[in-house]
């Protein structure tokens, strides 16, 4: 479990660093948001899905294993 989230951690440094940030700075528009705004919610959304996915996952099997 903890390789796993320090790998979503590392996906996130990257996902969210400046040069990958910058592809973002545009002037498109979608569901009335701009694309840096939706880029960063997405992300930010799905790491905290990805997280809670792993930390459920090992809680369950610790208790199927008691």
């Amino acid at each position: 479990m903890g390789q796993q989230l320090m790998g979503m951690f590392l996906v996130g440094v990257f996902l969210l660093h400046y040069p990958i940030l910058s592809l973002f700075v545009l002037e498109v528009w979608v569901f009335d948001l701009p694309l840096l705004y939706l880029y960063l919610f997405v992300v930010w959304f799905g790491l905290i899905a990805c997280s809670g996915w792993v930390v459920e996952r090992k809680r369950r099997n610790r208790t199927l294993q008691d």
